[in-house]
Formats: structure tokens, sequence, C-alpha cells
């Protein structure tokens, strides 16, 4: 037991001086559900498009090989939801969340999950399928163009209305906010 105790000391001395002799940013061990992403509105173009802003038209490179723009998804659709995911564990809470308690209630509206890690639409497939979400629209996010476009990252939510005008981009928390965006969308 007392090794025990003596090589965690050890390790905890080690990672404290891998972090540049700062103290370890333990903060990031209890988030707060605030979006930690350094939002600028009074400049977009580093920022990403924000709520109210009109979205110009985009193509999505789906991982069923087809390609698809927003104006014919919102010719059809009330709206899209685009969730930026990396099929990791916790993206999949997020997507389950989504795909079992929001969903259901907005067949109207489109829902895209944007995988912005794959290299390739093969690679997204197949992330997709390992994951079984094959009952998703699923995209991946070629040369990063949606990713720069919104700021996305891992949980970044979009919710774009029938105008093409942005109504959300946050990160996910629990799908409260995405369901109350979702309910004000006419």
């Amino acid at each position: 037991m007392l090794f025990d105790k003596k090589y965690f000391l050890y390790l905890l001395a080690i990672l404290y001086s891998f972090s540049c002799s700062n103290p370890l940013p333990l903060s990031n061990l209890f988030p707060d559900g605030t979006d930690k992403r350094n939002i600028n509105s009074e400049n977009p173009t580093y920022s990403g498009l924000q709520v109210g802003n009109s979205v110009p038209d985009l193509t999505f490179f789906n991982t069923d090989g087809t390609t698809e723009t927003l104006s014919n998804i919102l010719r059809l659709r009330k709206g899209v939801v685009i969730y930026f995911t990396m099929w990791c564990p916790l993206c999949e809470t997020h997507m389950d969340y989504i795909r079992f308690n929001i969903k259901p209630g907005y067949p109207d509206i489109e829902f895209y999950l944007m995988d912005y890690v794959s290299a390739t639409i093969t690679g997204a497939q197949d992330n997709q399928t390992a994951t079984g979400y094959t009952d998703f629209q699923a995209a991946l996010d070629k040369n990063f163009t949606l990713t720069d476009l919104f700021y996305g990252t891992m949980g970044t939510t979009i919710v774009i209305d029938k105008k093409s005008v942005i109504k959300m981009n946050e990160d996910f928390k629990n799908g409260q906010r995405l369901s109350n965006v979702l309910a004000a969308i006419p």
C-alpha cells in the first residue's frame, strides 16, 4: 500500500512538471456547462457564424456517397440540426439523447451528424456504422469547411431554420436548449 502512494505521488510530480511549472488546470475537470469556445461576435470570421446570422448555401458530403445542399434540405424541411461528432463515447451519449428524446418529436426537421475527424467518406461511413447511427443522416466535413464556418468542435450543435438563419450555435449540454429552440421554429 505504501508503494502505491509513493508511485501515485511520483506520477503526480511528473505530471506537474509537464504543466510548464503552472498548476494543473483542475478547473477543466469540473465543467460548469458554459460554452468554452472563444466566441467573438465583432469578428465572426474567426469565431464562426452565430445566432441570427444567415448561412450561405452549403454542400453536405453524405456518408452514402451523395451530396446535398442546405437550400435543398430547407426546401423540404422546416430546419436542420447539425451535431459535430468525433464518434467518441461522449458524442454517442449526446447522439443517443437526440435520437431517442428529440428527433422523434420533430419529423419535419433534418438531423445531421457532422464527422469532422475522418479523412474520407469511407472512414466517416465506417465510424457511423460501427457506432450504430445508420438511422441518421451523416456527412463528412471535407476540408473543415463547416467546422470553420460555425467554429464547430466536439458536441457543437447548430440549428438553422427554413430561412437559413442560425437559431442555435453552442455546445450540447443536456438537450433542453435544443428542444426549446426547435419548439420555437414555426
